[in-house]
């Protein structure tokens, strides 16, 4: 099992894994609005001061973490998935291994965990959508791993961390 960065060639096959999780949640892909940072990965997370990691094994793609620029000093992990075979393998802390690292060369002083904790239940309110417009992505959350990454929660039930720059 090895974790890289993502390349063009690994989109198509991001987008098919997300598109089922999608449809098991009764959604469709929608890489023209609410999933478009899928649509060109290379534009959507490297081009906006990010990166985006993948998991394989055996040449098989088994998660994903993305995290883009959210502001001048933070930036935000949007995109978080690991295959249910290997939920317990501690892939999740290997992306985040590089993600901290990254962030620290980028000069960011915070990163926010933007994605959710649970599927959303139907009648989500519309503020929910609001504040989070990846509120409804898939995900492979492990909140005892960011507690143990030492992540706070903020006003809104928001997970984020506060890192100290590269010198």
């Amino acid at each position: 099992m090895q974790i890289r960065v993502a390349n063009r060639q690994d989109e198509k096959h991001i987008q098919t894994i997300f598109a089922d999780l999608c449809s098991k949640k009764g959604e469709e892909l929608d890489l023209s609005t609410k999933h478009k940072d899928l649509r060109n990965i290379e534009s959507n997370y490297f081009g906006n001061e990010g990166i985006f990691l993948v998991a394989e094994d055996d040449g098989k793609l088994i998660g994903f973490a993305g995290a883009k620029k959210e502001s001048e000093t933070a930036i935000s992990v949007d995109r978080f998935y690991i295959d249910d075979a290997y939920k317990r393998n501690g892939i999740d802390k290997q992306f985040m291994q590089v993600i901290v690292p990254f962030a620290k060369r980028m000069y960011f002083e915070r990163i926010n965990w933007n994605v959710m904790e649970e599927p959303p239940k139907i009648g989500i309110s519309e503020n929910q959508v609001q504040t989070n417009q990846n509120y409804s992505a898939p995900s492979c959350f492990n909140k005892a791993l960011l507690v143990q990454m030492r992540f706070k929660k903020d006003e809104n039930n928001r997970y984020w961390l506060a890192i100290e720059s590269a010198n």
